[in-house]
């Protein structure tokens, strides 16, 4: 779901190879680039382990795409760490886990504030928290780790690994 928020660049010169051989000159793709806000819950109802596997997702996310800009946003009732992740950024060694509340609206009123130029934005929460009242202009995709429900965008549950075995 999150490669069809990939922005391609396309160009006519070079072509592209695949049809050459068939004398068909079809536009080359330059890249991907993938720019997108992640919002963390980091509040005390999301467990250490759950963090981990948000912070694991979001890796898996970073790892997949050549060329993107991620926004990271870490939230609990307000937003405490923001990291801006590109390909030639080092993964960060450690990121913060708080214990408070929950409000989703931080992250929000900060990408608003800061017009960030995203194709979409991605909050990864157990569901438990404040919701903006309204819809923003961009795709929103909320993973769960439970089945919580949510007021709008759309919804993916998360599978929380079992590590009892």
């Amino acid at each position: 779901m999150i490669t069809s928020f990939a922005k391609n660049n396309f160009r006519l010169t070079p072509p592209s190879k695949k049809h050459l051989w068939r004398n068909i000159y079809l536009p080359s793709m330059v890249g991907e680039t993938l720019e997108i806000a992640i919002g963390i819950d980091t509040s005390g109802s999301v467990s250490v382990k759950a963090f981990q596997e948000f912070l694991a997702e979001v890796r898996g996310v970073a790892e997949q795409f050549d060329d993107h800009v991620l926004h990271l946003f870490f939230c609990d009732a307000e937003v405490h760490e923001r990291v801006i992740l590109t390909p030639h950024d080092d993964w960060p060694k450690q990121f913060s886990k708080r214990d408070g509340g929950t409000s989703f609206i931080p992250v929000f009123d900060a990408v608003a504030d800061d017009n960030l130029p995203i194709s979409a934005l991605v909050y990864l929460t157990d569901g438990e928290g404040t919701y903006p009242e309204f819809p923003p202009e961009y795709p929103v995709i909320w993973i769960h780790n439970t089945d919580n429900e949510v007021p709008w965008g759309q919804k993916i549950e998360m599978e929380v690994r079992d590590e009892s075995f």
